[in-house]
């Protein structure tokens, strides 16, 4: 039964790289979006952020969200992931190191939302 779920976990994730995923991709590359998306997501991050600047009472608390959620990717979950894909395997450190970032990035995140929401 298991087996059978995880079949059609993936098989359904195929589907939606097939239909949502590969369309907005350049031909022949498999990480590069077109243009008009491209464009779309960068103007849709700096609006958003933009906004919450604009919005937030103290900048500060901005800079809590932002650091927060960008300063755990940077400091602890992307070494964990570079560590697993240049050493070409799974290693115990580097999971540790990601899912411990993670969670720390989850806690900061939440606190500095909560934070900045109270603060509107």
């Amino acid at each position: 039964v298991l087996s059978a779920s995880l079949e059609e976990d993936e098989h359904s994730l195929i589907e939606v790289k097939r239909n949502l995923i590969w369309p907005c991709l350049l031909p022949g590359s498999d990480k590069n979006l077109r243009l008009p998306y491209h464009a779309f997501l960068t103007i849709l991050l700096w609006s958003l952020i933009t906004a919450a600047a604009l919005l937030s009472p103290s900048l500060g608390d901005v800079l809590d969200l932002v650091g927060s959620f960008s300063g755990t990717g940077i400091a602890f979950i992307l070494p964990g992931l570079f560590s697993i894909k240049l050493r070409g395997g799974y290693s115990h450190k580097a999971a540790f190191v990601t899912i411990v970032g993670g969670a720390i990035g989850l806690v900061g995140t939440y606190f500095s939302t909560k934070k900045f929401l109270n603060d509107l």
